[in-house]
């Protein structure tokens, strides 16, 4: 399974990096550099000078003294735990009163305090750089990678869709019962492993849902692949972004890069082929309700052409809310629109990670709203769509 990067995709990891644990510098050749900060090394081997140093930086306001010393005594090569490009939006930010000490906020850091407002700490705190939202990262280097977790959701979502008849109304659920039926028992109903005990009452029987013959391991990203950049949520033409905020994302292939990502997926066809003995199964107990071991088989090209169908429908669909009444956004969305059209036949769509949006999570008419929102990188590329190719291995 390989996955080529065709928007940015940020994949989240639930950590969050402050002002305190990370560096922005411009180098030499104009290549802006994020370092994470391990603040141990530095803080464990403390001269007596920097003891007395960190002592006076500290006394008067902790937050802003204490970033004033870890860059004061910052050593890339000493005191990164990893390093990535950032974009030019974030340096500005970090270039702000904070990091050279002055008081007083800087233009733009968010009006949340006019002129003269608040003491001097509480002004140093609002001139304090953004946070970033890390990706999820792993292993001694923290290499980012796309967590096969999230392959596997946008592959069930999609499936889901094409086994509920690729948006055909079917006649069972199309019911005034049907549409009020709850998510996972829709879900259960679709894919076969619904099990109804007596009038109106419904359980689930997970151990027989057909993904579970299908594994999804983890897809590591080829070296320089990331970038912090800023996202901004698009609400639409005519209306006001939200406020942007700074993630850890792949570089987008919009601008011709490489950037893929390697995992593997597996279909375990004894899993959906082993038949279960007559002696197991029943109809009014409690024992096995289905001949085979899952309720359905699946196969690679169908997990293909549902993917292609799904993700296609909601990119032309988000083109034409979102992309194209925007003179700047709709020559992205077409192309966005051209790479989906030139696939192979063992080639598909896909949305992954943050920012997917709730129309590529859900299956309609189940999901509750629309996305009023899109997340674009750097305030032109839409986030979170990627090709993934599969290639079988004997």
């Amino acid at each position: 399974m390989t996955l080529s990067m065709l928007g940015p995709v940020h994949t989240g990891s639930g950590q969050t990096l402050g002002p305190m644990d990370y560096v922005v510098r411009a180098g030499k050749d104009g290549v802006i550099w994020f370092y994470a900060i391990d603040a141990g090394r530095i803080l464990g081997n403390l001269t007596d000078r920097q003891r007395v140093d960190l002592d006076a930086a500290t006394r008067g306001n902790l937050p802003a003294g204490l970033r004033r010393f870890l860059l004061a005594n910052f050593d890339p090569a000493k005191h990164a735990l990893w390093q990535c490009q950032a974009d030019e939006q974030l340096l500005r930010a970090w270039q702000g009163p904070a990091a050279s000490g002055s008081p007083g906020g800087r233009s733009g850091d968010r009006g949340r305090n006019g002129p003269g407002g608040g003491d001097r700490g509480e002004r140093e705190r609002e001139a304090m750089p953004p946070d970033v939202v890390m990706m999820a990262r792993t292993g001694p280097q923290n290499d980012p990678y796309l967590p096969g977790s999230s392959i596997k959701g946008a592959i069930r979502t999609a499936w889901l869709w094409y086994r509920a008849g690729a948006g055909a109304a079917r006649p069972g659920l199309a019911s005034q019962v049907g549409q009020q039926m709850r998510g996972d028992i829709f879900e259960a109903e679709v894919l076969g492993y619904r099990v109804q005990l007596g009038e109106g009452v419904d359980t689930t029987d997970p151990h027989a849902d057909p993904l579970r013959s299908l594994r999804v391991r983890d897809a590591a990203l080829v070296p320089d692949s990331n970038v912090i950049e800023r996202v901004i949520l698009y609400v639409g033409e005519g209306a006001a972004a939200r406020e942007p905020l700074f993630c850890d994302a792949t570089f987008s292939g919009l601008e011709g890069e490489q950037i893929t990502a390697s995992g593997e997926m597996t279909i375990y066809r004894k899993l959906q082929q082993h038949a279960v003995p007559e002696g197991l199964r029943s109809e009014a107990g409690r024992r096995w309700r289905w001949p085979k071991a899952v309720a359905e088989e699946i196969t690679a090209e169908q997990i293909l052409l549902a993917c292609r169908g799904f993700y296609l429908e909601n990119l032309t669909r988000e083109h034409e809310r979102f992309y194209k009444p925007n003179q700047y956004l709709r020559p992205i969305g077409e192309k966005l629109l051209a790479m989906a059209s030139q696939m192979k036949p063992n080639e598909t769509l896909l949305r992954i990670g943050r920012f997917s949006h709730l129309e590529n999570m859900t299956v309609r008419p189940y999901a509750e709203g629309n996305s009023r929102t899109r997340g674009l990188a750097g305030a032109l590329r839409p986030m979170g769509w990627v090709k993934m190719r599969l290639e079988a291995v004997k």
